[in-house]
């Protein structure tokens, strides 16, 4: 019994050590090249597949027999069902990751082609006369509109130096129609187009192109008005394993990242504006709705900048007022139970 014990978790062990060589291979591919790892992917893929035809069933049924101590678990036929059980699970297991990882290589190669075929301009230089000039119209800040029709940023000489970024949206435009801007984030591989659906569900399981893939694309909330910044600009991304769209994002949460003044400054232009925002809040945050708030009374507005504030694990030491213009970009951590979340105030507009 002890002897048929130990075999049947050596086999086990067997069967799981080639499913993690078939991954661990699988991702190599992924990252050094499609036919680096190719031979070994085929044959550790084999090696589980034999593992679970010859040699898993055979130990199942002796097991059983073991615990029930009937001979009648004999049976041809039942052995036959264990047998084509356990190949269906294999193979349903290797079929889901494998499509996990090719949808992580058709992200990876999507997002560099499109970052080769747009054109990019980094180096326009913010002008004096056109700093500031921040359009803050608002349906829902009315009475802030009528006295303060264009805001002024009162720390110009500190962002003089900094470059828009230019984008040529035509070919965007034309691959997919949605696209309503482009968001840069220095010291992560955040460096993408974003899209706008009708609601907030369909880009979480549609790629650029509007394929079906479980990671989704980097896309404004739909209350977001892109032309006429809201008190509130919402962007969304699936945190990816391969740091892909917003899997690198979780970055912000490192006292390396976040004491680094380069990185504090978030570019995102559309087809009609191009800005600069400064981080003043990083945090994370069991899911809620309350930071993703668009529409505020007067009172209302001025705690949720207090609470959005209060809540970051760095003071940053910016003033907020109720005319700032706010950006927030949310992911989920690697759990999948909290939210990472980063609030930036409008500095620049061109």
């Amino acid at each position: 019994m002890i002897v048929n014990f130990i075999n049947i978790c050596k086999y086990l062990y067997l069967l799981i050590k080639s499913l993690f060589l078939f991954i661990f291979d699988f991702i190599k591919c992924f990252f050094l090249g499609f036919y680096v790892s190719f031979f070994s992917l085929f044959k550790f893929f084999f090696l589980g597949l034999f593992t679970v035809i010859s040699l898993i069933p055979k130990y199942f049924i002796i097991g059983i027999r073991i615990i029930f101590k009937k001979e009648k678990w004999k049976s041809e036929y039942f052995s036959k069902a264990i047998l084509g059980l356990s190949i269906c699970v294999y193979l349903i297991c290797v079929f889901i990751i494998s499509r996990w990882i090719s949808q992580n290589i058709r992200i990876k190669l999507m997002s560099e082609q499109i970052i080769n075929d747009t054109n990019l301009v980094t180096n326009i230089p913010i002008e004096s006369e056109q700093n500031g000039n921040v359009d803050n119209t608002d349906d829902n800040q009315s009475d802030i509109n009528d006295t303060n029709p264009n805001y002024k940023v009162y720390d110009y000489e500190k962002y003089k130096d900094v470059s828009y970024l230019s984008v040529d949206f035509s070919q965007l435009i034309k691959q997919n129609d949605d696209t309503v801007g482009w968001l840069y984030i220095n010291g992560t591989n955040i460096n993408y187009p974003f899209v706008q659906g009708e609601d907030n569900s369909y880009y979480l399981t549609h790629s650029f192109d509007k394929k079906k893939s479980w990671a989704g694309w980097i896309f404004g909330d739909y209350r977001n008005n892109m032309d006429n910044l809201k008190t509130n600009t919402i962007i969304y991304g699936h945190n990816v394993l391969n740091k892909n769209l917003f899997g690198t994002l979780p970055r912000v949460l490192k006292k390396s990242w976040y004491t680094n003044q380069d990185n504090l400054l978030i570019k995102m232009s559309t087809p009609k504006k191009k800005t600069i925002w400064k981080i003043f809040s990083i945090y994370k945050i069991e899911p809620e709705a309350y930071y993703l708030r668009t529409v505020f009374e007067d009172d209302e507005h001025e705690l949720f900048l207090k609470t959005i504030k209060d809540r970051s694990i760095y003071d940053f030491g910016d003033i907020l007022t109720m005319q700032d213009k706010i950006l927030t970009l949310s992911t989920c951590d690697n759990s999948g139970d909290f939210r990472i979340v980063v609030h930036a105030r409008l500095v620049s507009s061109n």
